[in-house]
């Protein structure tokens, strides 16, 4: 069996990693944890730079996929935090 990964750099440049039979469980959640923080990241930052706006003039869906958003970061870092301390 073999895994395809995207991973991008610093510069947002693609590359194509193959990993073989010596893909573990930790490094494909390791990767699948730095892609949704790297898209929830962007998620936040596209938010700010269209609200441009006081929290308390946001809609409450805003606020919401803010929130959301940061608590998902936040627990991203928590399990980070478990897996190296585990």
């Amino acid at each position: 069996m073999s895994l395809d990964i995207y991973i991008k750099d610093e510069n947002q440049h693609c590359q194509l990693s193959r990993f073989r039979d010596d893909c573990t469980p930790s490094m494909i959640k390791s990767l699948l944890l730095m892609e949704a923080e790297d898209r929830l990241n962007c998620l936040v930052s596209e938010m700010e730079s269209q609200c441009h706006k006081p929290l308390c003039q946001c809609s409450a869906g805003e606020l919401e996929i803010m929130v959301e958003a940061r608590l998902q970061l936040a627990a991203i870092a928590l399990q980070r935090h478990r897996a190296a301390y585990g």
